[in-house]
């Protein structure tokens, strides 16, 4: 049983990004998406002692779609295959404990919080990829790939078994933050996103016998990559707090909230739907949808009574229990460190938590992993809530038109 608990990192993912975008219009329309190529194993690494020494390195792979940028980066070489994005990998064993022991120090405030956002409801509206402007810091992550898109407001179950991430994830329970981060990658062409998912682990079991670690966390946000600070043992990086633009104007946030509104009507009349031919005309309640679409949705009625997200999904703890990995309660008492989610207890904005209802609803359609990532990229608020919108309309006409052929036989 303990073999089917979370992901199990470690193994060869298969290649899950497809060619198909939910973006209705032209391709050279479609936000530009900088990829990050992953050394290969085997060591194309570059010199400690100055560029162009070592083995030559290969160019990078060309983009695998139209949608993708050109814009790459080897990690373990100099800048010469860079453009916008640089390579600082620590060339030996002290850097790298230079930058573990200033990621260790950094708080929560410092990874990826942004204070201004929870006491106002409009920021700057600034291109996330310029930080200085913006006026965000930039913060030390440890990065995770994977093959499956992680999305805002999403808990995570991993069982870890490779060495590497079990040095990652015992680094990340003694730093201050307890954040990392998750990025899709395609290990058939070395690439991976360089936008991803921001986390914060707010479980950590050991199982020493197995040599493995159960770790529960929650996506807290999102991050773009400035850097590559490190690839060995595992990648770190230099990033920024990747987040939507919030309309500036009264027109725009009334046209935002408008919106918005229509998609909650929306899901109430699938509600209706659903009720008619499923549960024969009974009364069907909000909470047919999923809690973290009631904690961020705009119906105040709706987020009363849901929980915070101070916790994490306690499903991994549930089936490692039954599996019988940390033996009796005493034992289980010893090998769990339980957390509360330091953005459970942030004040979030009017705009904010419309960007959380958005990712929300998204998590739950039907889409492929690059139309996910597509999303993940968006920062407009208001477009992936159109979307979403569009998916529900198609969703509610399948639902009348059945209810419709039901009452006609």
């Amino acid at each position: 049983m303990s073999a089917m608990i979370g992901h199990q990192v470690g193994c060869t993912p298969a290649n899950t990004l497809a060619t198909r975008s939910v973006w209705p219009h032209a391709a050279s329309e479609r936000p530009t998406r900088p990829r990050l190529w992953l050394a290969a194993a085997g060591g194309n690494s570059a010199s400690s002692s100055g560029e162009g020494e070592g083995p030559p390195l290969p160019p990078p792979p060309p983009p695998l779609t139209p949608v993708l940028s050109q814009r790459s980066v080897l990690i373990s070489s100099s800048a010469q295959h860079s453009v916008g994005l640089t390579s600082t990998r620590a060339s030996n064993g002290r850097e790298a404990d230079k930058w573990a022991a200033q990621y260790q120090l950094q708080s929560s405030g410092d990874v990826g919080n942004d204070s201004s956002s929870a006491s106002s409801g409009n920021s700057s509206g600034s291109d996330s990829t310029d930080a200085s402007s913006s006026g965000r810091r930039e913060f030390l992550l440890p990065v995770m790939t994977l093959s499956k898109v992680k999305l805002p407001t999403e808990s995570i179950s991993l069982q870890i078994f490779e060495p590497r991430y079990r040095m990652l994830f015992k680094l990340v329970n003694k730093s201050t933050s307890r954040r990392f981060g998750v990025v899709l990658s395609d290990k058939s062409t070395g690439m991976m996103e360089s936008v991803g998912a921001l986390c914060e682990m707010t479980h950590f079991i050991t199982v020493p016998e197995r040599r493995r670690l159960f770790i529960n966390a929650r996506v807290v946000g999102r991050f773009s990559t400035r850097h590559v600070v490190s690839d060995k043992p595992f990648v770190a990086v230099q990033a920024i707090k990747h987040r939507d633009k919030q309309p500036a104007e009264l027109t725009e946030q009334l046209l935002a909230a408008a919106q918005e509104q229509r998609v909650w009507e929306t899901m109430q009349e699938i509600k209706e739907l659903a009720a008619k031919l499923f549960v024969r005309g009974q009364k069907l309640g909000n909470d047919i949808f999923s809690l973290e679409a009631r904690r961020w949705s705009p119906d105040a009625a709706a987020r009363k009574g849901v929980p915070t997200a101070a916790g994490a999904d306690p499903t991994l703890l549930a089936l490692v229990q039954a599996a019988g990995l940390l033996g009796d309660e005493q034992t289980m008492a010893e090998r769990t460190t339980e957390y509360v989610c330091s953005d459970a207890l942030r004040r979030v904005s009017e705009d904010e938590r419309r960007e959380r209802f958005s990712f929300a609803l998204a998590r739950k359609l039907d889409l492929g992993q690059e139309e996910l990532q597509q999303l993940m990229y968006s920062q407009d608020t208001s477009e992936r809530l159109r979307v979403v919108e569009e998916h529900m309309t198609k969703g509610r006409a399948y639902l009348a038109a059945r209810s419709t052929l039901r009452d006609m036989f």
